[in-house]
């Protein structure tokens, strides 16, 4: 599961947790208020955004846009092959 460590009223962490839904990809969310100028809710070391999958950390919105990139690369690929009908590749061939 996807852990997000976020601020509230950011307009980068709203786009950020729009991308994550539009991919339906299972998600927690983690703010960072605003009080808490420690960051005792995040991990250490760790500034929002930033988003944790499994052991893998993305700080930072470009290094999340890609990776989220990546991941819906990654689900195309595979709805593309769950089903039991042949697949057609652009060039016409059957895999």
């Amino acid at each position: 599961m996807i852990t997000l460590y976020l601020e509230r009223h950011s307009p980068l962490s709203e786009e950020i947790l729009d991308n994550v839904r539009r991919l339906v990809l299972a998600h927690q969310v983690v703010y960072r208020e605003e009080r808490d100028k420690a960051h005792r809710t995040l991990p250490r070391g760790l500034r929002p955004p930033a988003l944790i999958d499994d052991e893998d950390v993305f700080q930072g919105g470009e290094k999340i846009a890609a990776h989220l990139g990546e991941l819906e690369l990654f689900l195309e690929e595979w709805s593309r092959f769950q089903t039991d009908a042949c697949y057609c590749s652009p060039n016409g061939e059957v895999e």
